[in-house]
């Protein structure tokens, strides 16, 4: 057991029956090295899938690493690398507790892979696209007025994959990808580029949470096709209105995919 507070759970984030944890066995997480860093990422997934919410205490060093079945010293690296990331804090004679939301990093690149590790928070999902919003219009509107014919063979290059692969293969993932750093740095601001791994990466993130169910989700590359025309022939105000018409289609189906596995938790959750 992960919390000793096993208050009532409160709106927003929170759900009523928080998944146990299980211990890490021999073979757990072939892609994570070190053990703190499995234990930094089973206990991110369950925070930000609100299995704790803010305020809550986790349970001693002691108790949690025997139960997951790690050392103090890996669970206690796995609470430094939370705690940088803004998602806990730990206090000498109180333990570790919760952060309330807004000291989360959010934009960091794992706590963003733990988000839809499970299902994300519908408040979160419009959240995350609406700073998609408010940053990228602009963002393809500098980018058509201050490409270089340096620049452009790259956004090309991604334009290409876009056409000659299917959504659901990795090389149309990694395209999409490039399609959006690529227009992110050539809109020239220095400021602009420091979100670019994170915006990519919230990109990869909810093309591949959308396709998880094959055919639900429709190709976008011809509304990636408007972007990049209306930013070839320099026209910004196009390029913006695209832009933003092709992100909102995105927050749409991702909304979707997120409603319909509600429906399906509640279907397996109902008596038979």
């Amino acid at each position: 057991m992960i919390s000793n507070n096993p208050k009532r759970r409160r709106g927003g984030l929170a759900k009523a029956n928080p998944a146990p944890i299980e211990p890490l066995n021999e073979g757990d997480e072939p892609r994570i090295t070190r053990p703190h860093n499995a234990v930094a990422r089973r206990l991110g997934i369950a925070i930000l899938a609100g299995d704790y919410v803010p305020g809550d205490l986790l349970a001693n060093e002691e108790e949690a690493s025997a139960g997951l079945n790690v050392s103090r010293g890996a669970y206690r690296e796995a609470i430094r690398t939370l705690a940088a990331k803004g998602l806990v804090q730990s206090r000498p004679k109180i333990g570790t507790r919760i952060n309330p939301i807004e000291r989360w990093n959010l934009l960091d690149t794992d706590v963003l892979t733990w988000l839809f590790a499970r299902e994300p928070d519908e408040r979160l999902i419009n959240d995350l696209f609406g700073l998609r919003l408010m940053v990228e219009p602009e963002a393809a509107r500098l980018a058509a007025l201050n490409w270089t014919e340096e620049e452009f063979p790259r956004l090309r290059a991604a334009m290409e994959g876009l056409i000659g692969f299917e959504p659901s293969s990795e090389r149309w993932q990694q395209a999409d990808k490039d399609f959006h750093d690529t227009i992110i740095r050539m809109a020239g601001n220095a400021f602009l580029t420091t979100l670019a791994g994170a915006i990519t990466t919230a990109v990869r993130l909810t093309t591949k949470y959308k396709l998880r169910v094959p055919g639900e989700v429709a190709n976008s590359t011809i509304e990636h096709l408007r972007v990049y025309e209306a930013i070839s022939v320099r026209d910004g105000d196009l390029a913006a209105e695209q832009a933003y018409k092709l992100i909102e289609g995105a927050r749409e189906t991702t909304l979707y995919e997120r409603r319909r596995a509600a429906r399906a938790d509640g279907r397996m959750a109902s008596p038979s």
